[in-house]
């Protein structure tokens, strides 16, 4: 498990400039996600039991073997050096990334397979592996954090999936590959992505304690920002496509 949150971010804006480079090969979120007020379908096949949550599968981003090796070394002096936060964790926005991301890395993961278009194809499978890491980043950071909270009976940081979240994947999952699936997952991370970017932007603005927690933020946003960008080009592109 990470043990620097900073350490590994630093990392991804590294190893993964403009949303193009490949991510290690890292376990999915540990925490369980479950529907909100007990909707079903937040994972194939319904339920919220942990072994399901084991189907989030790994990226299979295009092979970048320079920079996989480069990072590779920094996760493991990442992993080796103790995390010092300047202030308490901010668990509702660890909560509400995780939430939002594990839509959005779903979806991917469906996409990756099912997408038609190129472009479509090629964004799930960076987007899969980068929510991945991300997941792994943020756990590292909660989890001195979580282990206090377990031990006082309160598991702090395990996100929560909204009934609309549940929905979504439900639909990924049940839908057949073609041009109507290919606009529904871009439809769907742009709307994930921009809620991504909400949650940062109102953490940072509540002046957050935690240096490190929030040095991850800005990174993260600044990421975001550039996949909108590349979702909304795509977007254009399939319209184009159906004149």
């Amino acid at each position: 498990m990470l043990r620097s949150g900073f350490a590994v971010f630093l990392t991804i804006g590294l190893a993964l400039p403009a949303y193009a480079q490949t991510a290690p090969m890292v376990a999915p979120v540990p925490a369980s996600p479950r529907p909100a007020g007990g909707s079903a379908g937040a994972t194939p096949g319904g339920g919220n039991k942990p072994e399901q949550q084991q189907r989030l599968r790994q990226g299979g981003s295009p092979s970048d073997t320079a920079a996989s090796t480069r990072e590779g070394r920094t996760l493991d002096a990442a992993r080796a050096t103790p995390a010092s936060p300047a202030g308490a964790l901010d668990d509702r926005h660890v909560r509400d990334v995780m939430a939002a991301g594990t839509v959005a890395l779903q979806a991917s993961t469906f996409a990756r397979t099912k997408a038609q278009h190129p472009r479509v194809r090629r964004s799930a499978e960076w987007e899969e592996a980068e929510q991945t890491l991300m997941f792994d980043v943020l756990h590292g950071l909660a989890e001195p954090a979580a282990t206090a909270s377990t031990a006082s009976g309160q598991a702090t940081t395990a996100p929560v999936i909204s009934d609309q979240g549940s929905a979504a994947m439900e639909r990924m999952s049940q839908a057949q590959p073609g041009p109507a699936f290919d606009r529904d997952y871009v439809d769907l991370q742009l709307a994930k992505h921009r809620e991504l970017a909400a949650i940062h932007e109102r953490f940072l603005g509540r002046n957050p304690a935690n240096h490190e927690q929030a040095t991850i933020a800005k990174l993260a946003l600044g990421q975001v920002r550039e996949h909108i960008a590349h979702l909304e080009d795509i977007a254009q592109e399939l319209s184009g496509s159906q004149q």
